[in-house]
């Protein structure tokens, strides 16, 4: 688990374009088969965010897929009073997408962005982690969110102009792809 500075901005800049939540403390890590999720939380607050899921953001709308995530589940445990690591304090990972979904649409980014991040997480999880149970589990995880992200975004009337990339951005995603 490290820190960046830079990242650490950035993430705070997003945040505060998609709600009121802004997190503790940014913290990377390296996803792996003991903790194989994108996204979790630390203590006081903190955000961790898998270093694969931060290299495979091409375009502004992936970046504000992942703060969402763990906007919301901060949001959620901050509600109910419950401390890090208490698996997403009781948020299903189907009711985060749809979530992470709503999110995004509301800040006027397209909302593609959040299954773009599942089918990333899905191909990272399928060549990356040790072959197993589990997985196997998140790889079929990522596929489901990704299509359950596509039936949410179905329901929503079109944007005009959703946000994909801005030019503020260009400087961050090229920070992303050399972590």
């Amino acid at each position: 688990v490290r820190r960046d500075l830079g990242i650490e901005e950035a993430v705070r800049r997003q945040a505060q374009k998609l709600g009121p939540a802004s997190p503790g403390a940014v913290s990377l890590f390296v996803a792996s088969d003991q903790f194989p999720q994108p996204i979790y939380l630390t203590e006081k607050g903190g955000w961790a965010l898998a270093l694969q899921a931060l290299k495979s953001v091409r375009f502004e709308n992936e970046f504000a897929a992942i703060v969402a995530g763990a906007q919301i589940q901060s949001e959620r445990a901050i509600r109910l009073g419950v401390s890090a690591g208490q698996d997403m304090a009781g948020l299903s990972w189907q009711e985060l997408t749809r979530s992470m979904v709503r999110a995004l649409y509301r800040a006027g980014y397209d909302p593609r962005g959040v299954a773009s991040l599942w089918k990333n997480w899905g191909l990272f999880v399928s060549q990356k982690l040790p072959a197993g149970t589990r997985q196997m589990a998140w790889q079929g995880l990522a596929a489901e969110l990704e299509e359950l992200a596509h039936q949410e975004i179905a329901t929503l009337p079109p944007l005009l102009n959703p946000v994909v990339r801005t030019p503020e951005f260009a400087k961050i995603g090229k920070r992303l792809q050399k972590l």
